[in-house]
């Protein structure tokens, strides 16, 4: 508990020193209009909008999202401001009360419409962002391997009996090894299993195509030279960074992040 609250503190100084910096670039007007408050708040709406489509494309740590969302966001979009500036401005007079109603609802309109304007500029982000990531960190990132207590055969069997079980369907299955054999070749033993959720793939597919090349998800089990097995899959979540997928497939990806690691741990576990 004490390090969220350490992080929301640190977050928030940084959002209300930020929110103070644009009050402060703002000139006052004559005629008692809170201009800014105005702009300070409608920022704050822009950016939060921002902030919620490019985190909405990767799963963050809570460290991330405590600073981040709860910490710096807060400070800086509060409307404790909003809400003391509107009723000074009511109880002064029966002018005022007509700025205070004029400001609640450009306060509104124009706070709606800048997190709607912040989250169509996060999205065009992230695209260019994850349009072209490094082949380096694709390589890195891409694949979790995990050793198992299983021979290569029976951790497959137990990838396609605990899909089977969460409701996925298997697809098929490749021998590499017994391909080597009849090659006249030697591989230790490896084996590929292809499985996955069509309801899931598909929601992906229709937001972008190319996912397809890596759909359905495909699981390999192989032995090391000391005779150790590992299980490697692809990470859903940099896939959807290679693809670039929008906000649509965020609940799709979540799930067969979950999926995935589910049917990981048990392949490879007792």
């Amino acid at each position: 508990m004490l390090d969220i609250i350490i992080l929301v503190v640190i977050g928030g100084a940084f959002g209300a020193m930020t929110r103070e910096f644009i009050m402060l670039m703002v000139p006052p007007l004559t005629d008692g209009f809170p201009l800014d408050i105005l702009v300070a708040n409608v920022v704050a709406c822009f950016l939060l909008g921002t902030v919620t489509a490019l985190y909405a494309r990767k799963i963050h740590s809570r460290d991330v999202h405590t600073i981040i969302g709860t910490g710096m966001m807060g400070g800086v979009s509060t409307f404790s401001s909003f809400a003391y500036g509107s009723v000074v401005l009511a109880s002064a007079s029966v002018s005022a009360f007509l700025i205070a109603a004029a400001y609640v609802t450009v306060s509104v309109v124009a706070g709606y419409v800048a997190v709607l304007a912040g989250m169509k500029f996060g999205e065009k982000s992230a695209d260019i962002l994850h349009r072209y990531p490094p082949m380096a960190s694709i390589i890195d990132s891409g694949l979790v391997t995990v050793e198992s207590r299983h021979s290569v055969a029976e951790t497959i069997e137990r990838v396609a009996a605990k899909a089977k079980s969460m409701g996925m369907n298997v697809f098929t299955r490749v021998d590499h090894g017994a391909g080597a054999k009849e090659a006249g070749l030697g591989l230790p033993p490896t084996e590929l299993i292809i499985f996955g959720n069509p309801q899931n793939g598909t929601v992906l597919m229709q937001d972008k195509r190319t996912i397809g090349l890596d759909l359905p998800i495909r699981a390999l089990a192989w032995e090391d030279g000391s005779g150790k097995v590992w299980l490697t899959v692809n990470d859903p979540a940099w896939l959807a960074q290679r693809h670039s997928l929008g906000l649509s497939s965020d609940v799709a990806i979540k799930a067969m992040v979950t999926g995935t690691g589910t049917v990981t741990k048990y392949a490879a576990g007792d």
